[in-house]
């Protein structure tokens, strides 16, 4: 059973037989590049001396039964799979949903989505996430995010079983196993949940070049039974657990990334299966779970209304040939391989001048020898031995492997000047830069896909959280003026009236597009101020953006308070309410602020009453600021006034 227009007969059974031949299958066509693979894995943490034996059918480590031969291990590939990882995430993605019109309530719309897009990445720890995603992408090439709702994640909530249907409590006391109802079922909200997979664990129909176009996709993780039981029920304690070595499976993988081991790590195989929208064949999708040839979510509908897989696919370098794409982790090895053979046949020769070889004559008998300076060597005969000199190295070997690491630095495009390393003969800094921007310019397709998979993941998600959130949930950002902002929606806040309309094109914005070297960024910035393009005291906050440290200056801005004070104070004003001025405030940050306000979208919104008492409050700052800085004048003035009156006085 090889076509999804099959699973319609006998459904139940036919998807069973889809899911384990199309995971059998494609196991057989990717072993060598799933071993491929987890030899990146193994030589990037210094395994170098690791390789598969086709006969042995396992990873095993590389010995030489000669004692005296020197294995080395000089690990360039780390460094070069750090240094792309360290670039990829210095850029910080920006999240921006465009409204689905021009509508004003379809503006309001999109930057409410837009603040609950950057609360969800923060609760899900985006962050953390993006390192170990971006990691399995630098060294197996490619990754997934997968993004959907789980029920058992968010706030608690506790019900009555006396105001619940009878239907209801008996589904939960079967999934709990047990008999008697309490009086209080306490349940989590739901919420939603980003999870990064190991292409290790992913099968996909290997018949399209990019996964959005793939119209289904299986998930096979190994599950422990504890797992299995809290979060699909008791029914499903006596599952099967299997020990099969050969699937690829993650984390089956880290068995082979100990050289040697065959320790059998236990589990239940899960297989997670989606169908996206098919018009004719599945309007509505599929789903289903499958754990040990056994249902655990029997074959239904698409559980998410957007009907798509809910994954999103990066790649590090595209190609037209592989739907997982490659990696320079891949490309460098074989290069990491002859340059640790040459290290150690240099190391060799060295051992062996140190401690010659001798000539010994049969005549001679029996020759006692030391390496104790100034010791005597004691033999009979009359031909003495004598050390063999063996030929020098010749030059052109330490030469080759100075090429050996050229060649990886110029397949990897990091160069000295990348590792922070003087290129020979460059003593201009502006040819220095133009060197680090021609190696960080080849990470400019990874950027662009990179954003491209986070702006998919961005839209999954809010697809995701308009459907699943019934009640209010609460969320707090830094606001748009540094302020600690808290605020709450619903699902239906973040859709139209009508409801039709793309609400969730989501575009992200991460400056990948410029030099990514903070020197680089710095003569930009001083470039595009001396063509009056920037202007210091009027585009701060975008150079800062520009320079990568807009963060940076957030986290230690003296004036947060003062910027926070004024937010609400602006919320209180066009609420209709009052706020008095008062001295010794920071009169310059209200300004400002209430400046931007100004020139905001916001702005726009508000009635002609509502802008006047927003300006007599700038107005009231402003005469505040002048007064206090007159104030010492006139004191000086007051004061030498009455020095002199004194003075005429004394006179008198």
């Amino acid at each position: 059973m090889n076509n999804l227009f099959e699973l319609k007969k006998n459904r139940k059974e036919s998807v069973q037989d889809f899911v384990s031949n199309k995971f059998r299958e494609y196991r057989e066509r990717m072993q060598d590049r799933y071993r491929s693979w987890l030899l990146n894995l193994a030589w990037v943490r210094g395994f170098q001396n690791t390789d598969y034996s086709r006969t042995e059918k396992r990873f095993q480590k590389v010995d030489d039964k000669e004692p005296w031969r020197v294995r080395l291990v000089s690990n360039l590939m780390l460094p070069q799979a750090r240094r792309i990882l360290s670039q990829l995430t210095y850029i910080k993605p920006v999240w921006d949903v465009i409204p689905a019109t021009s509508d004003e309530e379809d503006i309001q719309i999109a930057e409410k989505s837009t603040k609950v897009l950057q609360d969800t990445w923060q609760r899900v720890g985006l962050n953390k996430k993006l390192i170990r995603l971006l990691t399995w992408q630098s060294v197996c090439a490619n990754a997934f995010f997968k993004v959907g709702w789980d029920f058992d994640l968010g706030d608690e909530i506790s019900y009555s079983t006396k105001e619940l249907e009878n239907d209801t409590v008996a589904k939960y006391l079967e999934f709990l196993g047990l008999e008697v109802a309490p009086d209080i079922i306490t349940e989590q909200q739901g919420d939603i949940y980003l999870d990064v997979v190991s292409p290790f664990n992913i099968t996909v129909d290997e018949s399209v070049s990019v996964f959005e176009d793939a119209d289904w996709v299986i998930e096979t993780q190994l599950r422990t039974k504890d797992f299995i039981v809290s979060k699909y029920g008791n029914k499903f304690k006596n599952l099967k657990e299997t020990e099969d070595f050969d699937l690829f499976v993650y984390p089956y993988v880290q068995n082979y990334m100990e050289v040697g081991s065959r320790m059998p790590r236990k589990g239940v195989l899960v297989h997670e299966f989606f169908v996206r929208k098919i018009s004719k064949m599945f309007p509505k999708g599929l789903h289903a779970v499958i754990a040990s040839d056994q249902f655990i979510i029997p074959p239904q509908d698409n559980p998410f209304d957007h009907g798509e897989l809910p994954y999103s696919h990066f790649v590090e370098i595209y190609d037209a040939a592989s739907f997982s794409g490659t990696c320079i982790t891949e490309q460098i090895r074989p290069n990491q391989a002859r340059y640790n053979r040459l290290n150690s046949s240099i190391m060799e020769n060295a051992n062996l001048m140190s401690n010659l070889q001798w000539m010994k004559p049969k005549s001679a008998g029996h020759i006692t020898f030391t390496n104790r300076p100034g010791g005597v060597i004691e033999y009979t005969g009359n031909i003495p031995p004598a050390p063999i000199q063996p030929p020098s190295m010749p030059a052109f070997v330490e030469r080759f492997s100075d090429r050996t690491r050229s060649d990886m630095q110029d397949t990897a495009s990091s160069h000295d000047v990348s590792e922070a390393k003087n290129e020979p003969g460059v003593r201009s800094g502006r040819g220095i830069l133009a060197l680090q921007d021609a190696d960080d310019s080849i990470l400019t397709p990874v950027l662009i896909w990179m954003d491209e998979s986070l702006a998919r993941a961005g839209r999954l998600a809010l697809q995701t959280i308009i459907q699943f959130t019934d009640g209010k949930r609460h969320a707090e950002i830094e606001g748009e003026y540094n302020e600690h902002e808290i605020f709450s929606y619903t699902g239906e806040d973040l859709v139209g009236k009508s409801k039709q309309g793309n609400y969730w094109k989501v575009r992200v914005k991460t400056f990948g597009r410029q030099a990514l070297s903070r020197s680089g960024r710095e003569q930009i910035v001083r470039t595009l101020i001396e063509l009056q393009l920037l202007h210091p005291a009027i585009d701060k906050e975008l150079i800062l953006h520009l320079l990568g440290t807009a963060d940076l200056i957030s986290i230690y801005d003296k004036n947060s308070m003062d910027r926070t004070r004024q937010w609400k104070e602006i919320k209180t004003l066009v609420e209709g309410g009052r706020v008095q001025v008062y001295p010794g405030q920071n009169h310059v940050v209200h300004l400002e602020n209430i400046k931007k306000f100004i020139s905001s979208a916001h702005w726009d919104r508000l009635n002609e009453q509502q802008k006047q008492t927003v300006i007599q409050h700038w107005a009231m700052h402003n005469q505040q600021m002048v007064a206090e800085q007159l104030y010492p004048q006139i004191q000086a003035a007051q004061f030498a006034q009455s020095t002199m009156g004194v003075e005429n006085a004394g006179r008198r």
